[in-house]
């Protein structure tokens, strides 16, 4: 009895994402991992990047913010609809904290560990789930996380002091 092997190629979408995996490794050195399940690409929080998570609204203030101070990086759009999550370098403290100010405003670090999805390609508008609203740069470090933090601190209290000067 012969037995004969018959071998396909890979679909397209697996092809793509392999494309998008090699590209992030080469341009920006991040280990960025296949979720065949999900036909995404994900990059591990506390590793090579922290992620700040925030409304969408808070976001572009908060993006504005890091464009005026020409410390912006990469944002994420989705997968989450109505949300941004920042890409920064990770924190030097093994258990980083938001101050409370932030958790009011629904912001969001990433725990260690949490996987977080990259979009698969670097265009701006992609039509899935996720997109990059500002995407990466090659050679570009990406922001501290407490440039993130602090500008988003500054957007907050300047959304709230009016509030506080009506009380």
């Amino acid at each position: 009895m012969t037995v004969t092997l018959v071998t396909h190629p890979a679909p397209a979408w697996l092809r793509e994402l392999a494309t998008a995996r090699t590209n992030y490794e080469e341009l920006h050195g991040w280990p960025v991992a296949v979720e065949v399940s999900s036909r995404s690409l994900t990059l591990t929080a506390g590793q090579v990047i922290d992620a700040v998570g925030m409304p969408a609204a808070l976001g572009e203030l908060v993006q504005l913010q890091l464009q005026l101070m020409m410390l912006d990086g990469p944002v994420i759009a989705g997968p989450r609809a109505g949300w941004l999550t920042f890409l920064a370098e990770p924190s030097s403290s093994p258990n980083p904290m938001l101050p409370p100010d932030l958790e009011d405003a629904l912001v969001r670090l990433a725990p260690r560990g949490e996987h977080v999805v990259v979009p698969i390609a670097r265009a701006v508008h992609r039509l899935r789930d996720v997109r990059w609203l500002n995407p990466p740069r090659p050679r570009r470090r990406l922001p501290e996380w407490t440039v993130v933090i602090g500008a988003t601190r500054r957007v907050v209290a300047t959304r709230t002091a009016p509030d506080r000067l009506a009380a």
